[in-house]
């Protein structure tokens, strides 16, 4: 036990779900808005982003903790899927430091996208001490690329432990833990060095081939770039797992499976031949202000060409388009300087005001869609010079 002194045990809770904005390739990222809840006397913020492709769908529940009775101090986040099992519950992976008092954290979130990814950037911030967590998910993928990191006053990253539930919420005997080597049943505790980088998951009593209540089974699995040593334990309920990091002030890089609805034997197969061809660190996505910049320009583009080419020219609209084309130049010229794939690795975390400014590009997104069909209608009817009317 690392005696804290002046210093506070942090917990950050994660529970995974497999459950907006939308991109070509169907991902969608959306629902990130926080919402405050009362418990007893104290406040605390709870929000469930949602990240999609066209095969799945994963719901992160995300909580800080505000009650003094709460069972542990820390913010909660866990991964929902289209069960009540695997890594559903809101402490069902947990971001462990030393060093801020979680409960009365400050949490900021955002949404980020590109042509073949969606993400979640997280962070918990207390004083001069910050938990950081990003999710991100593919186009074509049945797994969330996770990183974990501490910052400040927060590091180092002591531990990520996962409680998992298997196949279905409930006690049963038939809990297994496959490794690239072993299975493990109830009762085993095991301990992974570098070699072995994953863990299967499931309920051989409640397989979907046999038992149409089964949820499938799960998995997780990390880069031994990142951490050091993973240990377990296998229970009739479910599963504890601890991912040791390697270096405390480093990030921790995972990746957490759902297999909804698949029976065992193929959700495995398809996990093994899926994993192997991955690469060990998760190459993260230039999710920033570029890929949003696209976007305005492109949806300003259109706008600019459909009000010169009414005629006459509705004035209104072009001074309008004028004023957005005023508004995008600051953030163009800043474009080269904000942060892209490092925002996910959390190799160098943001400042806290890409939040905002993330925010406020949210905003100018919707406001100027909301444009762009007011000039799509107005080509499409034929306007006179003075629209809109007086």
């Amino acid at each position: 036990m690392v005696e804290l002194h002046a210093r506070a045990m942090s917990v950050v809770w994660l529970a995974v779900g497999l459950a907006s904005a939308e991109s070509p390739s169907g991902l969608q990222v959306g629902d990130y808005t926080l919402k405050t809840r009362q418990s007893g006397r104290r406040e605390y913020f709870e929000c469930q982003p949602l990240l999609s492709n066209r095969d799945t769908f994963f719901r992160l529940w995300v909580r800080t903790f505000g009650a003094e009775e709460s069972r542990d101090p820390g913010v909660g986040l866990g991964v929902h899927g289209a069960s009540g099992a695997n890594f559903s519950l809101i402490d069902s992976i947990s971001l462990v430091s030393d060093g801020i008092e979680a409960r009365d954290a400050k949490l900021h979130l955002c949404g980020l996208r590109a042509r073949e990814n969606v993400a979640v950037l997280l962070c918990w911030e207390k004083d001069d001490g910050r938990i950081w967590f990003s999710a991100s998910l593919g186009a074509a993928a049945l797994h969330l690329d996770c990183s974990a990191a501490a910052t400040g006053r927060a590091r180092p990253l002591q531990r990520v432990q996962f409680k998992i539930y298997p196949g279905v919420l409930e006690v049963s005997d038939g809990k297994r833990v496959r490794t690239s080597n072993q299975v493990h049943l109830p009762g085993n505790s095991f301990t992974l060095d570098a070699q072995c980088h994953w863990l299967f998951l499931e309920d051989a009593v409640h397989d979907v081939a046999v038992d149409p209540e089964g949820q499938g089974p799960c998995a997780v699995s990390w880069s031994p770039d990142s951490v050091e040593m993973a240990t377990g334990t296998v229970s009739h309920y479910g599963t504890g797992l601890t991912l040791r990091p390697r270096h405390g002030d480093r990030p921790v890089h995972f990746r957490v499976w759902l297999f909804p609805g698949r029976a065992n034997r193929l959700a495995y197969e398809d996990f093994i031949r899926r994993q192997s061809e991955l690469p060990l660190v998760p190459k993260a996505p230039s999710l920033g202000v570029s890929g949003r910049m696209g976007s305005l320009q492109a949806r300003l583009k259109e706008i600019d060409g459909a009000v010169v080419a009414m005629k006459p020219r509705p004035q209104a609209l072009w001074d309008k388009a004028q004023e957005w084309k005023k508004r995008l130049t600051p953030w163009e010229s800043a474009r080269g300087s904000w942060p892209a794939a490092d925002v996910l690795a959390l190799e160098s975390p943001p400042g806290l005001d890409f939040f905002e400014q993330v925010a406020t590009l949210d905003a100018m997104e919707g406001d100027l869609e909301t444009f762009l069909w007011e000039v799509r209608y107005a080509t499409l009817i034929g306007l006179p010079s003075a629209w809109p009317p007086e």
